[in-house]
């Protein structure tokens, strides 16, 4: 069975695509911040995107065949403005993981 990560599960296009997935046969993981979408079938998996560590770490557990990545920042994200954004990125080196 081949295996599929969406993240972003949790916004409206996420939500969607997991549940279109949800219907065929897939292994579905949604990865999602905030506010648990409610779709059955899913493994769903609660965590920042940004949080490398965690990330390497599902990926190396389940060993995706295909990534959706529609997590995104949006204005209900505690973020100050677009600079402290791009530091957190920096700090956390995650462009060395994709």
């Amino acid at each position: 069975m081949k295996k599929v990560l969406i993240t972003g599960a949790s916004g409206y296009l996420g939500t969607h695509l997991c549940n279109e997935f949800s219907k065929i046969s897939f292994k579905t993981v949604g990865l999602f911040k905030t506010n648990k979408p409610s779709v059955k079938n899913i493994e769903f998996v609660q965590n920042e995107i940004s949080d490398a560590i965690e990330l390497r770490r599902l990926f190396e557990f389940h060993r995706f065949d295909l990534v959706y990545h529609l997590a995104a920042v949006t204005p209900v994200d505690s973020i100050d403005s677009s600079e402290d954004y791009i530091r957190k990125i920096k700090k956390k080196k995650i462009n060395r993981y994709f």
